[in-house]
């Protein structure tokens, strides 16, 4: 009787083993799709500029609104020129304006740094992003108003100990928003980023919203006005 059971487990654990392997490259198959969709449109994005406007808040007050004309360079990273900086009101005085100014580009320099972030993990060319997605297991789920969407979570993405979710559409494969966990300089980031479709395919961060708790710091970026390159 031990003999037969035995048998019997074998053969149905050999003909389960197909299922097991299928399952696997259909798996890869889909988080490949995802790559390739970002890919072919990471090429169509190089192809554009257009405008970004981040806006910097230390809790409710302006510090700095700045608007860039961004394309992509051979690299395939934003290359910026500053079209228009309008900083927030200093204190009078010229010891407290001195402080207050060393201090606002200090914090100039962090936003632009946490800038850089979000495109680490938007750009659909982001390296560590696709490396990702091309062993990611991915969910398929269905939105409220009945849409075939996928959903993707993971950690360790760019960051060590970051989580990243992000929700895809279920026919072009392209995001549709992000929420992100991290630290950039020994503080906790938080980062939610909403994405948009252009007429003429071109898919793109629209809106992304970073903050960090600890320094009251809230950073706006608004993607938009994009534009073939001549």
């Amino acid at each position: 009787m031990n003999r037969m059971n035995t048998l019997w487990i074998a053969l149905a654990a050999a003909l389960m083993l197909p299922l097991t392997a299928l399952a696997q490259v259909r798996n890869e198959g889909l988080a490949n799709g995802i790559v390739a969709a970002r890919q072919k449109n990471a090429t169509m994005l190089a192809q554009y500029n257009w405008n970004c406007r981040t806006e910097v808040l230390k809790g409710e007050a302006m510090q700095d609104l700045r608007i860039d004309l961004v394309n992509l360079g051979p690299d395939g990273q934003p290359q910026r020129t500053l079209l228009n900086d309008q900083q927030g009101r200093l204190p009078g005085g010229f010891f407290r304006k001195a402080i207050a100014e060393g201090q606002r580009k200090k914090l100039e320099k962090f936003a632009e740094g946490l800038g850089k972030l979000v495109d680490q993990y938007t750009l659909p060319a982001g390296g560590k992003v696709v490396e990702f997605l091309s062993q990611a297991q991915v969910q398929p789920i269905t939105s409220p108003d009945g849409r075939s969407l996928l959903q993707v979570n993971g950690s360790g993405v760019v960051v060590p100990g970051d989580t990243f979710s992000m929700t895809l559409d279920g026919a072009s494969l392209l995001p549709t928003s992000v929420q992100i966990s991290t630290t950039f300089e020994g503080d906790q980031v938080t980062i939610s980023a909403t994405f948009k479709t252009m007429n003429s395919g071109l898919h793109h961060l629209q809106y992304a919203t970073v903050e960090v708790p600890s320094k009251s710091l809230t950073v706006n970026i608004h993607n938009y006005d994009y534009v073939p390159n001549d």
